[in-house]
């Protein structure tokens, strides 16, 4: 049975058990929840597509790049070179000369050309329904979450959707080099030093050393993750409903750009870049999600 989980920027310590006991005890609770947060099905600006890069962004008929907010394209890998290249011709048949919409998470180019967007286009070609692109490259495998310096929509429903993808191994999730990193697992950190990485462990402390809040997964900090936020940031963290300390003992995965100057650190900005993995009946002692059939579609 896989893990379930919830994200963890509208929970609190009383909250906790009362959820839990509520996801173990009535799933319909966490559908409901689903449905209320289902992501727009469309945006009010209009592009032809004319070109599609490996790193999945979108090249339109007026010139603009738009690079798919909170996205992040994978890279070759030893294991599966073509990864990229399938994610870039997968997206190029659907999109390519296709119309689309798409809202700017800013109306400013960074400082490669690309604009910042949701985007969203019919899954066929005339159909007056539109799905989330972003969402469509989560679900196979060809992108995974990751921070974004902007206000984007549906966070929560992408960490989701990505989800069910790493359950099932599709894509990137099939590649030992992007599986979710054990937190005490100190070669995998040496191997991923300057790479956005996912990894999950327990909590087991919370340390203050100024100007920073650290998070401690284990005993040894020259292999073990730590996880630091500034500490003009923990109240943003706090405004979420997320008190670290009532989060000792908790089994939690975190997402970042690894650094292993002092051992393997990852910093976090925002409360959606942390989430609690909660075990129901029957799961196993291993806080990463398994596939249950053992193997990827």
């Amino acid at each position: 049975m896989p893990l379930k989980e919830t994200r963890l920027g509208v929970i609190s310590k009383s909250a906790i058990v009362f959820f839990f006991s509520v996801l173990l005890t009535c799933p319909t609770a966490l559908q409901a929840k689903n449905a209320a947060d289902a992501c727009p099905a469309t945006a009010s600006n209009h592009a032809i597509v004319t070109g599609v890069t490996e790193r999945l962004e979108l090249i339109l008929s007026d010139g603009r790049i738009l690079r798919i907010a909170g996205l992040e394209a994978p890279g070759p890998t030893p294991a599966d070179p073509d990864l990229p290249a399938r994610g870039q011709e997968w997206l190029k048949a659907w999109l390519e000369n296709r119309d689309i919409a798409f809202e700017l998470a800013d109306s400013r180019p960074d400082r490669w050309g690309r604009y910042a967007a949701s985007v969203f286009a019919s899954i066929a070609q005339g159909d007056i329904d539109f799905a989330s692109v972003g969402e469509r490259l989560l679900d196979r495998g060809f992108a995974r979450v990751m921070q974004d310096q902007h206000k984007i929509s549906c966070e929560e429903q992408m960490l989701r959707v990505e989800e069910t993808a790493r359950i099932a191994r599709r894509g990137l999730w099939n590649d030992p080099y992007y599986a979710v990193v054990e937190a005490t697992d100190g070669a995998a950190f040496a191997e991923r030093a300057g790479s956005f990485i996912v990894a999950t462990g327990k909590l087991t402390a919370v340390r203050e050393i100024s100007p920073r809040m650290m998070l401690i997964f284990g005993p040894n900090r020259s292999s073990t993750l730590a996880v630091t936020i500034l500490q003009r940031n923990v109240k943003i963290f706090e405004a979420a409903g997320l008190h670290f300390r009532d989060l000792i003992g908790q089994t939690l995965r975190v997402r970042g750009m690894l650094e292993t100057r002092f051992g393997p650190e990852i910093e976090l900005t925002r409360p959606n870049e942390i989430e609690l993995i909660a075990q129901g009946r029957g799961d196993t002692a291993s806080p990463v999600a398994k596939n249950p059939a053992g193997k990827g579609p």
